[in-house]
C-alpha cells in the first residue's frame, strides 16, 4: 500500500550503564564481525492479531509480524530502488508486456525440505488475483495480469485452480514469465508490497484448511504460538540469507509481541525493546530530564525516523446527505486550515498537505503554486457527525477536535464527534449516521499507486468506505497503461487531482514515524515502506563509558 526518501537516522541519545534486564540466553554464541546469536526481541502491538495470513491482513501491526515470516520477490533499498529478493533478477520482454523472473536457488520453506520453485510463484500470483475470502489485495494485480479479471470472476470459495490462470507461464523450475494486460514498468516495485508474498503450493495442497491459519513462508522467523498474552515467532534455522561476514541470519532466537501494554513504562523496565510511532513532541516526556539521563535512570536507546510516512486525512460519506453533494464537501474542505493544525496542534511535528493527496515529493516536477481561491463556497446549515476510533491516540484526538472547531468557526455547520469501535463505524457509516471520518494511511510500497489504490473500487478500503466513482476508476486504471515512468506519474497526478478537485477526501498532514529502540539491540533496520527488519538484529550490551 512511493518514492520515499528515508531519513534513517540512527543516533544515540543517552549513553549510560545499565543492568541487563532483557531475557537473553547466557549461552549466546559468538558470530563473525563481533556479532552474537541468541536473545529475544520484545515489542508491543495494540491488539492480538486477527490473522497473520499475509493476503488477508490489512493491519500495519499484523504486517510487522507477517513480514518476518514471509518474503516478497523484490525489496526496495534506502533509495527506494528495486532489488532482487526471492527473485534473483528480472527481464522486461515483449515491449514491457512480459516480466521474466529468475528465482533464487536453495530457498527452503519453513519446517520442511520443500524448496522454492516457479510453481510457488505461480500459485501465489494466482491467489493474489482470486476472489478468496482470505485475499484482501486482488485489486493490486487483477487488472494488471493477463486473465486476472476472468480468474477472479470464476474463483469458487477458496479453491485455486492453477490450470485456469493464464497470467503466468512456467519456463523451468526457477524461471517463469508473468504476462501483463499492458506494459507496466512499475510492476517489480509493486511486487515489493509486503503482503504480495510467496507461499508454498505444496503446503496448500496438503491441507487447504490449515493453510490459511498457519501458512509456511521463507522468512527469517516462523510462527510459534499466538496466545491471549503475546505472539511468539521463533528462529528459522534454515533461512537462506547471510550477512556481510557470512553469518547465517537471523541472529535472534525469537520475537515476542505483547498486546496493549504501556510501552514507555515497559521500555524503561526492560520488558520491551522498542517503542513505535512516537510523536516528536513526546520524546522528551518519554525519557525525562537531562538529570535523569546523567543519573542513569533512562534506558539507553536509539531513534530511527522515517520521513513523512503517516498520512492523516478525512473521508466524506458520499452515499448520504449532506456529502453526496460536491459543493458541501468543498465548503467543509476549504474551511480547514491545515497549516494551523500543524503549527498549533502538532507544534510543527507534521507537514501540511496543501496540493495533493499523495505526498507532494512525488510530484515535485508537476505541482505548481496553489492558486488563491476567490469564490466563496456556499455553506449548508445543519449538523454533521465526525467519527474517530476509540483506539485513536491523544494527538489524533487533538487534531480532530481542532478541525471540528475550525469547521464550526468558518461555516454554519455544527460538528459532533463520535467515538467508537470497528463495529460501530461499519454500522453507522453504512446507515448514513456518520458523515465524515478520520483516517490514516501508511503506504505499503514506494509509489503513488500505494495511496491512490485506496480509492479504487476493488480495494478493501474502498469497499469498507463504500466509495465508488466510475470516473476515478477509469483514471486509476489508465495509470497502468503508460509505458514510461514519466507518463505513469503524469497519469497518477491527474488521478490525484480528481480526488482533490471533487473533495472526495481532505488530506490534512503527513507525519514522521519515530521508533525508539533499545541500544543493546544492534543493526535494527526500517525499510522505505516502514517495515521493520529483524533478520539482522543482534543483541550485544554496550560497554560502560568511563
Amino acid at each position: 500500500m512511493i518514492r520515499f526518501l528515508i531519513f534513517a537516522s540512527s543516533f544515540l541519545l543517552v549513553l549510560s550503564s545499565c543492568k541487563n534486564e532483557e531475557s537473553v540466553s547466557n549461552s549466546s554464541m559468538q558470530a563473525k564481525g563481533g556479532k552474537t546469536y541468541g536473545g529475544i526481541f520484545k515489542l508491543s502491538i495494540p491488539t492480538k492479531p486477527k490473522t497473520l495470513f499475509p493476503y488477508a491482513s490489512i493491519s500495519y501491526y499484523e504486517q510487522q509480524l507477517s513480514s518476518q515470516l514471509y518474503e516478497t520477490l523484490f525489496i526496495t533499498d534506502s533509495a527506494a530502488e528495486v532489488r532482487g529478493n526471492l527473485a534473483e533478477k528480472y527481464e522486461l520482454r515483449d515491449k514491457g508486456k512480459t516480466l521474466r523472473l529468475y528465482l533464487k536457488d536453495n530457498v527452503l520453506f519453513h519446517r520442511s525440505t520443500s524448496k522454492l520453485s516457479s510453481n510457488d510463484v505461480l500459485f501465489s500470483l494466482a491467489f493474489a488475483c482470486s476472489k478468496s475470502t482470505y485475499n484482501s489485495y486482488a485489486y493490486l494485480l487483477v487488472d494488471k495480469l493477463l486473465g486476472g479479471q476472468a480468474f477472479y470472476a470464476q474463483t469458487k470459495e477458496n479453491k485455486i485452480d492453477l490450470a485456469k490462470f493464464k497470467g503466468v507461464k512456467i519456463i523451468s523450475n526457477l524461471v517463469l514469465d508473468v504476462f501483463l494486460t499492458s506494459p507496466y514498468a512499475q510492476l517489480p516495485k509493486l511486487l515489493t508490497h509486503p503482503n504480495l508474498v510467496v507461499l508454498s503450493y505444496d503446503d496448500y495442497l496438503r491441507n487447504p484448511t490449515e493453510f490459511f491459519n498457519h501458512a509456511k513462508g521463507t522468512g527469517p522467523f516462523q510462527l510459534s504460538t499466538i496466545s491471549e498474552e503475546k505472539t511468539v515467532l521463533s528462529r528459522n534455522n534454515t533461512y537462506w540469507k547471510t550477512d556481510e561476514f557470512g553469518n547465517k541470519l537471523p541472529f535472534l532466537q525469537s520475537i515476542e509481541a505483547f498486546y496493549s501494554v504501556n510501552e514507555s513504562l515497559w521500555f524503561q523496565e526492560g520488558k520491551v525493546d522498542m517503542i513505535q510511532n512516537v510523536s516528536a513532541e513526546k520524546i522528551n516526556l518519554l525519557f525525562g530530564s537531562l538529570e535523569d539521563a546523567q543519573s542513569g535512570k533512562n534506558k539507553p536507546h536509539r531513534l530511527f525516523q522515517l520521513k513523512n510516512k503517516n498520512l492523516n486525512f478525512l473521508v466524506y460519506n458520499t452515499n448520504f446527505p449532506p456529502f453526496n453533494n460536491e459543493q458541501n464537501r468543498i465548503a467543509v474542505d476549504r474551511s480547514i486550515d491545515k497549516v494551523a493544525v500543524c503549527d498549533e496542534v502538532l507544534d510543527g511535528d507534521g507537514d501540511a498537505c496543501l496540493m495533493s493527496f499523495v505526498p507532494s515529493n512525488y510530484y515535485s516536477s508537476l505541482i505548481k503554486e496553489n492558486k488563491k481561491i476567490t469564490s466563496k463556497p456556499k455553506f449548508f446549515t445543519g449538523e454533521i457527525n465526525l467519527f474517530m476510533k476509540n483506539t485513536t491516540s491523544e494527538l489524533g484526538r487533538l487534531w480532530v477536535k481542532e478541525v471540528a472547531k475550525q469547521i464550526e468557526n468558518k461555516t454554519t455547520v455544527k460538528v459532533k464527534i463520535i467515538i467508537g469501535g470497528d463495529a460501530d463505524f461499519e454500522r453507522m457509516w453504512n446507515n448514513g449516521e456518520i458523515h465524515l471520518t478520520k483516517y490514516n494511511w501508511v503506504a505499503d510500497y514506494p509509489d503513488p499507486d500505494s495511496y491512490l489504490g485506496v480509492f479504487y473500487s476493488k480495494s478493501s478500503v474502498a469497499n469498507q468506505l463504500r466509495f465508488y466513482s466510475r470516473q476515478f476508476d477509469d483514471l486509476y486504471l489508465e495509470t497502468f497503461k503508460k509505458e514510461t515512468k514519466e507518463d505513469c506519474l503524469n497519469a497518477q497526478f491527474s488521478c490525484d487531482r480528481f480526488l482533490i478537485d471533487h473533495a472526495f477526501v481532505s488530506p490534512i498532514f503527513l507525519q514522521d514515524f519515530i521508533f525508539v529502540v533499545n541500544v543493546n539491540m544492534r543493526d535494527f533496520r526500517i525499510s522505505t515502506s516502514g517495515q521493520i527488519d529483524l533478520s539482522t538484529v543482534f543483541y550485544k550490551p554496550i560497554q560502560k563509558l568511563i
